[in-house]
């Protein structure tokens, strides 16, 4: 330590324990964890609190980084892990300086979820604050990294759910890596959020979706056999897992609103394109996706939104309609070659008559179950 310079200056290298950074943190302070959001409250039935408005998750309190002033520093620190919400790094190498008001993460790194972990960043204590932040990780354990960030909680590693919203599908397996940079400046935690900008990327291979069978569905869309198809093909839709080849997924932030752009996930018996934003300031999300199964070229595919609250949006088919004919036509298609053998082989073209006008377009099948129907109803 010394003391005769402009503000006192400390120096030197630490070993410690284990470091849960939680608790040197306030009480009610932080970043809450899962726990802390789903925890039921008195005044609601014993139930989960709802998601908090927009309006009150991100504080108008002024920032006060004023002690950061108060001294200078250089410090080398290594322990055997260190914890932080959603975040535990092993064996980390952690390298950080004070002067003027900046403090500098130049080094914060280790193994964190089975990777490489390295992350720094920067906290200046100007007139207006301001910092950025930086985080690479690769070969991670793609469903120990995407379930930390997919917790409630805003952690460290919660901006990585801008790729992957809230939805009932997650990663069961799979090597990840991701790559994020972000900035802002403001006087207030809502002033931060609203002037976040940056980018991110993550990568997977060899990944396993868990929650929905895409060939499952694809396979059914080649049953639809009437009704009993049709129930089929909602059941299918529901729960197993879908194997992952690999993927490529990346988003843009500027002020405080992330834009993913149109990409695509390539699947076993599908490929699902999405895009969309998510509004951070306001808490929102708005984002769609299409899923095409190669193996039915005729079929329109199946194309979801979510949209409302970032951690409980509304979800809706958007092409029911189409979905609804395909399913119809190929039922009708089925039940007329049971009740007329032959209905679906290729007719002889009809001669021409002989005032030279082409014939009558053959009727689909979906037409000819409807005149069937008629005619039994007709001849009761």
């Amino acid at each position: 330590m010394v003391l005769d310079g402009a503000r006192p200056r400390m120096t030197g290298e630490l070993k410690t324990s284990e470091i849960i950074v939680d608790w040197f943190l306030p009480a009610g302070g932080g970043s809450p964890g899962a726990a802390d959001k789903a925890r039921p409250s008195a005044g609601n039935g014993g139930q989960p609190a709802r998601p908090a408005p927009a309006r009150q998750r991100w504080s108008n309190d002024p920032l006060d980084f004023s002690a950061l002033r108060g001294i200078d520093a250089e410090i080398s620190l290594t322990a055997p892990s260190i914890s932080y919400t959603d975040l535990k790094v092993d064996q980390p190498k952690v390298a950080v300086s004070l002067a003027n008001g900046i403090l500098d993460l130049s080094e914060l790194s280790g193994r964190a979820y089975g990777g490489a972990f390295n992350m720094n960043g920067q906290l200046a204590a100007n007139e207006v604050p301001s910092l950025r932040y930086g985080l690479t990780i690769d070969g991670a354990d793609a469903a120990q990294f995407t379930g930390a960030a997919g917790q409630q909680g805003r952690g460290v590693m919660s901006v990585l759910d801008l790729l992957f919203p809230v939805s009932s599908v997650r990663l069961a397996a799979g090597i990840l890596s991701a790559k994020i940079d972000v900035a802002a400046q403001g006087r207030s935690e809502r002033e931060l959020i609203g002037a976040l900008t940056g980018n991110g990327s993550v990568t997977f291979n060899n990944a396993v979706a868990e929650g929905v069978d895409v060939c499952r569905i694809s396979n059914q869309l080649g049953n639809l056999n009437g009704l009993e198809g049709f129930l089929g093909l909602v059941l299918s839709a529901q729960g197993g897992t879908t194997r992952i080849a690999n993927y490529a997924g990346r988003f843009d932030i500027a002020k405080g609103v992330a834009n993913l752009p149109r990409q695509r996930i390539t699947a076993d018996c599908a490929t699902i394109d999405f895009a969309g934003d998510v509004d951070l300031p306001r808490w929102l999300v708005d984002i769609q996706a299409k899923a095409l199964f190669p193996e039915h070229p005729k079929f329109p595919g199946v194309i979801v939104e979510e949209k409302g609250q970032l951690d409980a949006p509304n979800t809706r088919l958007v092409n029911s309609n189409e979905v609804q004919q395909y399913i119809i036509g190929r039922s009708a298609e089925s039940v007329l070659r049971k009740l007329v053998p032959g209905v679906d082989q290729p007719r002889a073209p009809a001669p021409q008559d002989s005032t030279g006008s082409q014939p009558a377009p053959a009727p689909q099948p979906a037409d000819q179950f409807r005149g069937l129907l008629k005619d039994l109803l007709r001849n009761r």
